[in-house]
């Protein structure tokens, strides 16, 4: 089971910097995206970082095992 709990860790850590990573992209290329490609690319980052976060309480809350 450690390393499960392990595994999730370094899973969530690699999700989280990806999601910055995304985020970074996003805003060094807004100026080249239209509205609607802009708006679409932040609601899709919303609702991932929204799932990364319910991930990690779910983790955190000892729920995973």
């Amino acid at each position: 089971m450690r390393e499960n709990q392990h595994h999730a860790i370094e899973m969530l850590q690699r999700v989280d910097k990806a999601l910055r990573t995304v985020e970074q992209h996003i805003h060094v290329n807004m100026q080249t995206m239209s509205a609607q490609q802009f708006i679409a690319a932040k609601r899709s980052l919303q609702n991932a970082r929204a799932d990364y976060e319910e991930a990690t309480s779910y983790y955190t809350a000892g729920s995973f095992k």
